[in-house]
């Protein structure tokens, strides 16, 4: 799955053994988060392999957007699978820090 509405793109891979790939590209800003949030809320999270959030290429990343992040880390773990997220920039690392998600995300 593919979904690049205006500069954001969100691509969606899985691995044999069930590993799920999110990989976060451009700018999550005003004009993408219905797109963002609706994106991720429908990414199945059936199975049991890890979930990898990859935001190396998040150039930029309002505190609305983190939030719909945030909450797809959550409905990650109540589904029993374990998140990792690599590639996150120092903006979203000091907005991890002061909304204390840093468990949240398992930021790498």
């Amino acid at each position: 799955m593919n979904i690049a509405p205006g500069d954001l793109s969100v691509q969606v891979t899985t691995d044999q053994d069930g590993t799920l790939w999110v990989e976060l590209r451009g700018e999550a800003d005003i004009a993408t988060h219905d797109h963002l949030r609706a994106t991720l809320a429908q990414i199945p999270l059936d199975g049991k392999g890890a979930v990898h959030l990859r935001l190396r290429e998040l150039t930029f990343c309002d505190t609305r957007a983190f939030c719909h992040l945030v909450s797809f880390a959550a409905r990650v773990q109540q589904r029993g699978r374990r998140l990792a997220t690599d590639g996150a920039s120092g903006i979203i690392r000091k907005m991890s820090a002061l909304l204390d998600t840093h468990g949240r995300l398992n930021l790498a």
